[in-house]
């Protein structure tokens, strides 16, 4: 998976990677045909299954092939997405094969089909069609994931965080992630933006930056949050040599709400807008602090989430919670 989108990310422009899948399972090669739908879903070891990314098929690969099977999406119709929870839309999907009709909910209980995820989706899988019936339910075809996309495209967070100032804060920011994705957020997180984020050091380290600057582009233009840990050094340049990347995400263009999170009574910084809200963290929190901060978000956003600021430079009145 991780290989996968490191070469998506390889194709295309920073602005639009082109989003490619290639199997040699002789189904993939029957249905995989302009206009049709990949749903890339991976499986976290502490996490939810997640929606990874929709390719709408534009054309089939022919040359320089690594797969019997290879095919590019279009750009407009392809997309990743942020860390969401796809537990909910797995369990009511269908799957049809040749031979057979079959769903999750008839073979494993929510809790423990995560375990064997891998083994039921080694291969690609085709979706029933919509109507097809299998003890006693009926298919819904692509209706789950398609409504999860929906929410995952308006309810994208990016979270932005000075990595010097939050070493000792990982594991409340994963906990954090997860949290929010379980309460139907799609996050943008560096440490999470990878299936396994640590295969992208091998790479040399100009190339490994350039690709998950791309990645993490995508997250930040579609982002309808921004939700950053407002420490000390939050929106200061680390190096005269680097780009001020803290401050350039909290001001990226467009509108959408700005949510801060600080364990300090920081009430302005300097050339920085101020943000939307305000939510309070312990100096040292832990991962049990992280579902009770994702509540506080996910209430805050069905407030002031249809209500979205853009920075001005001028001060405007926020609630601290």
């Amino acid at each position: 998976m991780t290989s996968w989108k490191l070469d998506s990310l390889d194709r295309g422009t920073r602005n639009h990677p082109v989003l490619a899948y290639g199997s040699d399972h002789p189904i993939f090669a029957k249905y995989a045909h302009p206009g049709n739908v990949i749903w890339v879903v991976g499986a976290y070891a502490d996490g939810p299954p997640t929606l990874e990314a929709k390719i709408e098929i534009a054309r089939e690969i022919n040359t320089s092939k690594e797969y019997e099977c290879e095919v590019s999406g279009t750009v407009g119709g392809s997309a990743f997405f942020g860390l969401n929870d796809a537990s909910r839309p797995m369990m009511q999907l269908v799957f049809k094969s040749e031979t057979s009709i079959w769903s999750l909910r008839d073979k494993y209980s929510t809790t423990h089909w995560q375990r064997v995820f891998g083994r039921d989706f080694q291969s690609p899988r085709r979706l029933a069609d919509a109507g097809d019936r299998i003890n006693g339910h009926r298919s819904l075809g692509a209706a789950p994931l398609e409504e999860l996309e929906a929410i995952s495209r308006r309810r994208s967070v990016f979270i932005s965080w000075k990595h010097d100032d939050n070493k000792h804060r990982l594991r409340f920011m994963r906990a954090l992630s997860i949290e929010l994705a379980k309460r139907q957020f799609a996050v943008w997180w560096d440490k999470t933006a990878l299936t396994n984020v640590d295969a992208i050091d091998e790479y040399r380290k100009q190339r490994k930056n350039e690709l998950m600057n791309r990645l993490l582009h995508q997250g930040l233009s579609k982002s309808t949050v921004i939700l950053a840990l407002w420490t000390n050094n939050y929106g200061r340049r680390t190096n005269g040599n680097t780009p001020n990347w803290t401050r350039n995400e909290w001001h990226a263009k467009g509108q959408r709400s700005r949510f801060a999170i600080t364990s300090d009574d920081i009430e302005f910084k300097r050339e920085m807008c101020e943000p939307d809200e305000v939510f309070r963290m312990p100096h040292d929190p832990q991962p049990a602090d992280a579902a009770r901060l994702a509540r506080e978000i996910a209430g805050s956003f069905r407030v002031s989430g249809q209500t979205l600021s853009r920075c001005s430079g001028e001060a405007e009145p926020r609630r601290v919670i």
